[in-house]
């Protein structure tokens, strides 16, 4: 949401103009959110306003007159806090069996995320797990045998200095039947 102004100076007989691009594509004034302008003493600015963090990338600046051309590059970083790509799903599981909890995020600079159960931080032991898949941005909880106390509602926080966000599921450990008390031989008068 913010404006950023990227600027190169330029000198050159005869008076050099400058050509914008993002990586391949040659950007134009006014096209989408850039603004190309000219200052004094051979200034040539682009500015991105309203900033998204698809507005990153390489950023070239090629100053051209009737005898040759010079490039100047630099990279422009978004930041943003995290979004939600994939939230958590809703589970329901037999008793006994694993679990797999998955959620994705988006986020520049990559996101640390905190596993809650029940508002309460998530307790990692042999059977509960989380585990970072970064070339997926995917953070995932499993716990390898289920049982009773793990239903509850679980959550996700994904935070960066930029910002947080989160997702939450609902996960219910079913129980098969089984007797706790079978029956017995009764006996009856007729």
């Amino acid at each position: 949401g913010e404006t950023v102004k990227l600027g190169v100076q330029v000198k050159g007989v005869p008076k050099p103009d400058v050509r914008w691009m993002r990586g391949k594509v040659a950007l134009s004034h006014g096209k989408m959110n850039f603004k190309m302008s000219k200052g004094e003493d051979g200034w040539h600015y682009i500015t991105v306003s309203k900033l998204a963090n698809t507005d990153g990338g390489t950023f070239i600046a090629t100053a051209f007159n009737l005898v040759g051309e010079a490039k100047s590059e630099n990279d422009l970083i978004v930041h943003y806090a995290p979004t939600v790509k994939k939230g958590l799903i809703q589970v329901e599981l037999v008793r006994d069996k694993p679990c797999k909890l998955e959620a994705v995020f988006d986020a520049n600079p990559p996101a640390e995320v905190e596993w809650f159960k029940d508002n309460q931080p998530l307790i990692l032991d042999g059977r509960v797990q989380t585990k970072w898949i970064k070339h997926e941005r995917k953070f995932v909880m499993n716990i390898s045998k289920s049982v009773p106390e793990d239903t509850g509602i679980f959550k996700a926080v994904a935070t960066n200095y930029v910002g947080s966000c989160e997702t939450e599921c609902f996960l219910g450990v079913n129980i098969p039947p089984r007797f706790t008390k079978k029956l017995t031989e009764s006996y009856a008068k007729e």
